[in-house]
């Protein structure tokens, strides 16, 4: 994307607060619990959510190959990612994110394909606008005593990018695929997603523990009875698929 425009990951806020009981503001969509053994729904993501109320997240990490995108709108997209958020205690606590990602996106029923950094909320222009379906992509978010550390690094074209901010308490890693959003004079505006080729996600970490280890809850994209994408079973304590169903 161009000019003023910033390719974003929404904000997880609506699943993570059903997960751990914070409500929700009323203009968000909902997320469905599921029950043990189930997979959840949600209307903006599919992926794995890890809980961390009690040692907090300290470090999450994932491996994506770039997907290809089927270009049938004039701007679509979806965003393999890792993202990690606070939990308010109250309706007047402010929520937090922290997110590294790819955008696999399409302007003008072109592909376009870039990174994504934010950090406290703050978001950094796509800086690397030249990725490629097939690089390997490794995401980080790392939680230290006096910073957090977001790191973007395509290993494939050698091509790194490094934000930091304030440390804060973080309670939920998000760790799959999510909706974008496009940022314009000011103002997010939710953008619809396109086929793509299967999103393979590798070594996805918490805490330095495999992804497995940490009992999460899987949740596949699901809008109006209608899944989106779905996430499959974790393999190899860390490696899983995000898979396209149906455009919205």
């Amino acid at each position: 994307m161009t000019g003023s425009r910033l390719l974003r990951p929404r904000h997880v806020s609506v699943l993570l607060a059903a997960a751990v009981g914070v409500g929700a503001p009323a203009t968000m969509v909902n997320t469905a619990a599921a029950a043990p053994g189930s997979v959840a729904k949600s209307s903006t993501l599919a992926g794995y959510l890890v809980t961390k109320t009690k040692v907090h997240i300290r470090s999450v990490s994932a491996t994506f190959k770039i997907p290809t995108i089927t270009c049938k709108k004039n701007e679509s997209g979806v965003g393999p990612a890792v993202i990690v958020e606070n939990e308010p205690r109250t309706s007047a606590a402010r929520l937090y994110s922290d997110s590294s990602a790819v955008a696999v996106a399409c302007q003008n029923k072109t592909p376009v394909y870039e990174s994504i950094i934010s950090v406290n909320n703050v978001e950094y222009p796509n800086k690397y606008t030249d990725l490629a379906v097939g690089d390997k992509v490794v995401s980080t978010v790392t939680i230290g005593p006096r910073k957090t550390v977001v790191a973007f690094d395509d290993v494939t074209r050698k091509e790194a990018e490094t934000e930091s901010g304030r440390t804060r308490t973080m309670t939920n890693a998000w760790i799959g695929a999510t909706s974008l959003a496009v940022t314009s004079s000011g103002s997010h505006r939710a953008i619809a997603i396109d086929p793509f080729t299967p999103i393979a996600v590798t070594h996805a970490t918490v805490n330095g523990g495999s992804l497995a280890s940490e009992s999460p809850t899987r949740y596949n994209w699901v809008v109006g009875g209608t899944t989106l994408v779905s996430a499959g079973r974790i393999t190899h304590g860390g490696n899983f698929t995000a898979t396209f169903r149906h455009s919205n």
